[in-house]
């Protein structure tokens, strides 16, 4: 592969996955993560099964069903603890700086003599 290819195919997948993660945003506020993943990872399985079925159906193994399960199983960990970081709000001011501040707000208010 040229160095010009790869820099393409580089681009073509850090578009693909920004796009991803962008859709993933906004389709977490109809759909729980686990949801979101079985849809994501149905609808993977059912393309690349009919674009290289000829070729699954001529190397099948079920060592191969085994391997790639255990990759499926990693990447979904994976793609599931990013999904619901992005979704779920942490109670912790280490990780949510903003939540120390209003805390801070709230402590000020309380401590002012003020109702």
């Amino acid at each position: 592969m040229s160095a010009s290819a790869a820099k393409w195919l580089l681009a073509s997948v850090i578009v693909a996955r920004s796009s991803s993660f962008l859709f993933s945003k906004f389709i977490l506020v109809s759909m729980n993560p686990f949801e979101l993943l079985g849809l994501r990872f149905f609808l993977a399985f059912a393309f690349l099964l009919l674009v290289y079925r000829k070729r699954v159906m001529r190397t099948f193994s079920w060592d191969m069903v085994r391997k790639g399960a255990i990759l499926g199983i990693t990447l979904a960990l994976g793609m599931a603890a990013e999904m619901c970081s992005t979704n779920w709000k942490l109670p912790f001011p280490l990780f949510n700086p903003t939540a120390n501040q209003d805390n801070r707000k709230h402590s000020e208010h309380n401590h002012s003599g003020n109702p």
